[in-house]
């Protein structure tokens, strides 16, 4: 999600941040996936915890970027994870 688009609260808000992670061991690895870490959501009364998973890498996908939530104010938003894309130079 381009900064932009959370300058602009095009995400999920909540009044504090979320609690601590929790320890999640990751499977096997599995090629062509990467391992998504758990993370916190905020329902709109309770924050929730969304279980880990893998996920297919895109053809020509860079690193990955886990979720996070990002202080703001009084609160916090939600920066979705993602694949940064990788540009090749010929």
């Amino acid at each position: 999600m381009p900064e932009a688009d959370v300058e602009a609260n095009l995400t999920v808000s909540a009044p504090s941040l979320p609690p601590p992670p929790r320890q999640e061991a990751a499977p096997a690895p599995v090629a062509g996936f990467v391992w998504v870490a758990g993370f916190w959501q905020w329902s709109g009364s309770t924050w929730v915890w969304v279980d880990g998973r893998w996920q297919a890498s895109p053809e020509g996908a860079g690193s990955y970027h886990p979720p996070r939530w990002q202080a703001r104010g009084a609160g916090a938003v939600f920066v979705p994870g993602g694949f940064s894309v990788s540009v090749s130079v010929h």
